[in-house]
């Protein structure tokens, strides 16, 4: 998994933009941190239906999603976006124990930027367009993606 930092402007030390994933393919998450000031732009996972892990027969276990899908690789180690109760006894900073100001922006409406949302710490706003909610939903009722908070 490639993690990549870069200082957006060299001489403030307190800007930072960080690449989860997207760098070379799909799924992307990036963030733009100042201070204790954080936005993520996408938060989705790569997209491809003919090499996905779940081949519709075995179904995510909805208690450990977020676990799962951090052990599996689906969505990036991220620091302080989910929530304690998810994370359990996984080693990564929990959004209760984070100190930064979060929000995430959802550029457009493809899943490798948005299919992951449902995972974040519902305490975190996602901004996303109108339609990008219809989508969400009706990928929800042929139940191709998980639930998502309104």
């Amino acid at each position: 998994m490639m993690k990549k930092t870069i200082l957006w402007r060299p001489s403030m030390n307190d800007t930072i933009l960080h690449f989860y994933r997207g760098t070379k393919g799909m799924g992307i998450v990036i963030s733009l941190t100042y201070g204790h000031e954080r936005i993520i732009l996408d938060f989705g996972a790569p997209f491809s239906p003919l090499s996905e892990i779940y081949d519709g027969t075995v179904r995510i276990r909805n208690e450990n999603k977020v676990t799962d899908a951090l052990s599996i690789g689906r969505i990036p180690e991220v620091p302080g976006v989910f929530s304690i109760e998810d994370l359990k006894d996984y080693p990564l900073l929990s959004y209760e124990e984070c100190d930064l100001n979060t929000a995430v922006f959802i550029s457009h409406l493809h899943l490798d930027h948005m299919s992951e949302i449902d995972k974040l710490a519902p305490e975190i706003p996602v901004y996303i367009h109108e339609d990008g909610i219809k989508l969400y939903e009706a990928l929800y009722h042929t139940g191709l993606q998980e639930s998502f908070r309104s």
